[in-house]
C-alpha cells in the first residue's frame, strides 16, 4: 500500500462569512477573469473565440505615481559603461552571461510566453532574437507555422527568414560604443538603470501584454520605443539588476557579444547509458518499432534522467533519420505522431542544453529497474504485430487503433507507473500555460484511477472491441479528409460512456459492487496513486498525493480516459493550431471531465449521487444537461462501507491513506491555523484580495525557516461553461489553503518574514475589511517586485526547492508576479 506523503495542510474557509453578495463579485475578480473590451461581450462570436484562447498574458501594474525620467534617445545610454573597463574582452559567454540570465531573465524570457518569444535559457535562443508573432493568439483563424526553438530553423539565417530578429549588435557596428547603440538587449537593460521606480513602491497604472506588438522594438523603432515607455527597461518592472550584473553584459556585448555554446557531447558515462537505451528502443522487429512507437509519443515531452547520473543532467528522445551510432539527425515534425517522411526512424537521445524551467518541467527517470519493468510490460508480453500502422490524420485521431497490438494491460500500467508524471503533462506537455484547458477544471481536487483488475477496458476484450470505434479525438481541422467531424466526435463519446456504464454495471452486478479493491493503490514506494490538481487561474500544479482539505470534486480515471486526455492535451495539441483547434480541444475536455467525475461518483452510496453531481453543475440549463451532461451512466452498485454523518468523501480519503494524513505540524503553520480559523465573519472578503499563489519563508526563532504556500481556492458554480467564468463564481465560499512547501510555477507574492512579523501580519489581516487596508498590508509585508529584496528573496526560494527535489526543481516564472489583478485596481494614492 502507498501512502501519501505527511502533508501540513490547513484551510480557512470563508462560508457563512459576512457579506459577500453571490450575484456581486468583487471587482478584482471581474477585472482578473473577464478582461476582454466591452465590444466583445456576452454573444458575439469573436467574444467567444478570444475568450476561448485563454492567452492570460496581462501584466498590471498600479498605483502610486514614479518618479519623470529623463528625457532620452536611446543612443546616450551607452555612456552607462566604461569602454575602457580592463574586463573588455575577457568574458564568457556560459560562464559569465548565461548564469545572469538565467537568475534574472528566463523568469520571464523562456517558452512560448516569452516576450517578444525572446528565449534566454540558451546561448540559442538569443542568437534567434526577437519576433513580433504572437503564440499564445487571440483570434488566430488558421494554424501558424510554428517557431520552436531548437525544431523548426537549424540557424540564425532560417530564424531571419520566418520573422526573427537580432537583438545583438549587427555586423555593420565595428567599434564597442556602435555595438551597444545598435543592440537592443543594451538599450533595454540601459534603460532600468536610468528610471527611478519607487523602492518597494507601487507604479503607474500599466496594462500591457507582453506579446503587445510595442514591446517587441527593433533597433530602428527603439527611439519612439524609449519615448513611449520610458519605465519599460529590462528586466520589466523589477528592481534591475545589480551595477555588476549590469556591466557584465554590456562589457559582453561591447565586445562583439561573441558565443562559446554549451558542449553537448556526451561523457563516457553518459554514452553507456545512451547506447543502452538506443539498443533497446531501436530493435528491429516490427513488434519492437511498435512498442518504441508508444514510449516515443508518451515521452517526447519528457526531461529523461538516468538515475546513474547527475541531477542536474536531462536529456530529450528525439526521432532521427540516422541510426544509434551515427551523429543524430532529427526528424521534427508539427506533432509527435505525424509523418516522419521515411519508412524506418530511430529514437535517438540528445542532451537538454537550456535552463530547467518549473513551467514546462516534466522529468522522467529512466533505470535498470525501469528497464526490467519495460521489458516484462512490452517486450515479453504474449502479443505480436504483423504490420506498422501508417502515419495519418486518420490515425492520430484514434491512438487506441495505431496500439490496438499491443494489451491495454500493458499500456495502461505503464502509464500508471507514472501518473503524477502523465497528469502534470496535461499542464505542462506541448504549452507553458494550460490555458485552454484550466476554465474546464475546478480550482482543487483529486484525482484516482481504476485498479486494472477492475477496468473493464483492460479486463474485457469484448467490451474494447465494440468500444475502440468510439474511442475518437477531435483534430480541429474541418473539411479535411478523413477527419470525422465535430458532431461525429461528440456523439461517439456518448456511445462510449454508454457502453462503459453497461460493461460496469455488468461487472458490479457479478462481483457484488464498486469496492476500495476496484481503486489503483500502488505497487511500490514510488507510486503515485492519488494526486492533488490545483488550478492558479490560468496555470495548474499537480502533487503527489492529497494535499488540502477534501474538496468537493474528484476524477476516477480508467486507461481510455487517461490516455484520451493524454493526446487530446499533449500529443494532438499544437499550441500554433487555429482558433477551431483551440475551440473543439475545448468542447471535447469538458465531456472528459465530466466522465472522470461520473466515475468518481461511482465510489460512493448510490442514493447521495444525484446531489453530490447536481451540485457540480449548479446553474446549468435542464437542457444542457440533458444534451451534454446525462449523468444516466452513474447507476453501478458500490459496496464500500461508508459510516456516520461525515462526508463520503471524507472517508474514502481515510480508508485509502490509512493515518498517514495524521502529521505534526509546525509552529509557524499551527499559528497560520488558528489565525485564520478564528478570524471574525466580518473580514471574510479579504480573501477577495488575495492573489492566488504566494510563497512564504518564515524565519524561526531557532534559525530554521517554515517554507509554506499560501493558495487562494475559489468557487464555482459549475465549470461547464465557455464563457462568463465571473458569472459562475461563488466568491462567498472561497477560502485558503495553507501548504507546506512550494505549490506553483508562476508566484503571484513573496514573503519573507520572521516570528514577529508573522503575528504582525496575521493581527492586521484579520481587521482588513476594505480593500484599501489589505493593499497596505500587502504593501507592507510583501515582497515589491521594485523591492531591492526582490530578486535575494527569489533566488533563496529556488535555492530551498533545488535542495528539497533537485530532480523536478527549476526556475519559477515571474509574469504573474504582483498581485496582478490586486494593484490594478488601486486608485488612490496608497504610498507617500
Amino acid at each position: 500500500m502507498w501512502h501519501s506523503p505527511a502533508q501540513a495542510v490547513t484551510t480557512w474557509d470563508a462560508s457563512s462569512k459576512l457579506g459577500v453578495n453571490s450575484g456581486t463579485l468583487p471587482k478584482a475578480d471581474r477585472e482578473h477573469n473577464d478582461m476582454t473590451p466591452s465590444p466583445f461581450r456576452k454573444h458575439n462570436l469573436l467574444y467567444i473565440l478570444l475568450t476561448l484562447m485563454l492567452s492570460g498574458g496581462l501584466v498590471w501594474i498600479a498605483g502610486c505615481k514614479t518618479p519623470e525620467s529623463p528625457s532620452l534617445t536611446p543612443f546616450e545610454l551607452s555612456a552607462l559603461v566604461d569602454l575602457n573597463n580592463p574586463r573588455l574582452g575577457t568574458l564568457s559567454y556560459q560562464e559569465d552571461i548565461q548564469p545572469i540570465f538565467n537568475a534574472r531573465c528566463a523568469s520571464c524570457h523562456s517558452c512560448f510566453d516569452a516576450p517578444a518569444q525572446l528565449k534566454l535559457t540558451s546561448a540559442e535562443g538569443l542568437e534567434r532574437g526577437a519576433s513580433k508573432q504572437r503564440v499564445y493568439d487571440l483570434g488566430r483563424l488558421r494554424q501558424e507555422m510554428p517557431t520552436r526553438l531548437g525544431q523548426d530553423a537549424v540557424n540564425e539565417q532560417q530564424w531571419r527568414e520566418k520573422g526573427f530578429f537580432t537583438v545583438l549588435p549587427g555586423p555593420e557596428a565595428s567599434t564597442a560604443k556602435e555595438r551597444l547603440d545598435d543592440s537592443v538587449l543594451y538599450q533595454m537593460l540601459a534603460m532600468s538603470r536610468l528610471r527611478k521606480l519607487p523602492e518597494g513602491g507601487l507604479l503607474d497604472a500599466i496594462v500591457r501584454d507582453s506579446h503587445d506588438i510595442p514591446m517587441a522594438p527593433t533597433i530602428a523603432e527603439f527611439p519612439d520605443y524609449i519615448q513611449e515607455f520610458p519605465h519599460a527597461g529590462m528586466p520589466f518592472y523589477t528592481y534591475g539588476l545589480t551595477e555588476e550584473e549590469f556591466e557584465t553584459v554590456a562589457l559582453w556585448i561591447a565586445d562583439g557579444a561573441k558565443f562559446d555554446k554549451k558542449d553537448l557531447s556526451f561523457s563516457e558515462e553518459e554514452q553507456v547509458e545512451v547506447t543502452e537505451w538506443e539498443a533497446l528502443l531501436n530493435a528491429p522487429e516490427i513488434k519492437d518499432q511498435l512498442i518504441s512507437r508508444y514510449l516515443y509519443e508518451h515521452l517526447f515531452s519528457a526531461h529523461i534522467h538516468f538515475r546513474n547520473l547527475p541531477d542536474s543532467e536531462f536529456f530529450k528522445i528525439v526521432r532521427s533519420s540516422s541510426p544509434p551510432g551515427e551523429p543524430v539527425e532529427a526528424i521534427h515534425t508539427r506533432r509527435p505522431n505525424d509523418d516522419p517522411g521515411i519508412a524506418r526512424v530511430y529514437y535517438r537521445f540528445v542532451k537538454h542544453g537550456a535552463e530547467i524551467m518549473r513551467k514546462n518541467h516534466l522529468p522522467y527517470e529512466l533505470s535498470n529497474d525501469r528497464m526490467d519493468d519495460w521489458k516484462e510490460l512490452f517486450w515479453h508480453a504474449d502479443w505480436q504485430a504483423e504490420t506498422l500502422p501508417e502515419y495519418s490524420l486518420h490515425f492520430s485521431q484514434r491512438p487506441f487503433d495505431v496500439f490496438q497490438d499491443i494489451p491495454e494491460n500493458s499500456r495502461y500500467r505503464f502509464m500508471l507507473d507514472s501518473s503524477f508524471y502523465f497528469v502534470q503533462a496535461f499542464m505542462r506537455g506541448p504549452v507553458c500555460r494550460g490555458q485552454v484547458a484550466l476554465n474546464g477544471i475546478w480550482d482543487h481536487f483529486f484525482v484516482y484511477f481504476f485498479d486494472p483488475e477492475a477496468d473493464p477496458s483492460v479486463t474485457n476484450a469484448a467490451f474494447m472491441e465494440e468500444a475502440r470505434a468510439n474511442l475518437l479525438l477531435p483534430s480541429g481541422l474541418l473539411g479535411k479528409k478523413d477527419t470525422a467531424g465535430y458532431r461525429k466526435v461528440m456523439k461517439r463519446i456518448h456511445d462510449f460512456q454508454k457502453l462503459q456504464n453497461q460493461a460496469l454495471l455488468d461487472q458490479s452486478e457479478t462481483e457484488g459492487g464498486i469496492g476500495l479493491e476496484d481503486i489503483w493503490t500502488g505497487e511500490s514506494s514510488d507510486d503515485t496513486p492519488y494526486l492533488t490538481v490545483f488550478r492558479h487561474f490560468d496555470t495548474a500544479s499537480v502533487e503527489k498525493g492529497f494535499v488540502g482539505e477534501t474538496p468537493p470534486n474528484g476524477w476516477y480515471m480508467d486507461y481510455t480516459l487517461l490516455e484520451r486526455i493524454y493526446y487530446l492535451l499533449v500529443v494532438n495539441y499544437d499550441v500554433f493550431g487555429s482558433v477551431t483547434h483551440q475551440l473543439t480541444t475545448r468542447l471535447y475536455f469538458d465531456y472528459l471531465r465530466y466522465e472522470g467525475e461520473c466515475n468518481y461518483l461511482r465510489l460512493f452510496p448510490e442514493e447521495g449521487r444525484e446531489e453530490m453531481f447536481s451540485s457540480w453543475y449548479d446553474g446549468v440549463s435542464k437542457t444542457i444537461k440533458l444534451l451534454n451532461y446525462p449523468a444516466t451512466h452513474i447507476d453501478s452498485s458500490n459496496n464500500i462501507t461508508y459510516q456516520g454523518d461525515t462526508d463520503v468523501r471524507d472517508q474514502l480519503r481515510t480508508l485509502l491513506e490509512g493515518n498517514s494524513g495524521d502529521f505534526e505540524e509546525g509552529n509557524s503553520l499551527q499559528y497560520f491555523k488558528e489565525s485564520y480559523t478564528e478570524l471574525p465573519q466580518e473580514t471574510a472578503p479579504f480573501v477577495q484580495y488575495f492573489p492566488e499563489v504566494i510563497f512564504v519563508r518564515i524565519r524561526e526563532d531557532n534559525g530554521e525557516n517554515t517554507v509554506l504556500t499560501i493558495l487562494r481556492n475559489k468557487a464555482f458554480k459549475n465549470v461547464s461553461g465557455l464563457l462568463n467564468e465571473s458569472e459562475r463564481r461563488e466568491p462567498e465560499s472561497d477560502n485558503l489553503l495553507f501548504v507546506e512547501g512550494l505549490i506553483g510555477d508562476y508566484p503571484n507574492m513573496m514573503m519573507d518574514l520572521s516570528i514577529a512579523e508573522l503575528e504582525a501580519f496575521s493581527q492586521q489581516i484579520s481587521q482588513a475589511d476594505s480593500f484599501d487596508k489589505t493593499l497596505k498590508i500587502w504593501l507592507s509585508f510583501g515582497v515589491q517586485r521594485t523591492s531591492s529584496e526582490f530578486w535575494p528573496t527569489l533566488d533563496w526560494f529556488t535555492d530551498w526547492q533545488k535542495k528539497q527535489d533537485p530532480i523536478q526543481a527549476g526556475r519559477f516564472d515571474l509574469k504573474h508576479y504582483y498581485l496582478t489583478k490586486l494593484l490594478a485596481l488601486a486608485e488612490a494614492d496608497l504610498v507617500e
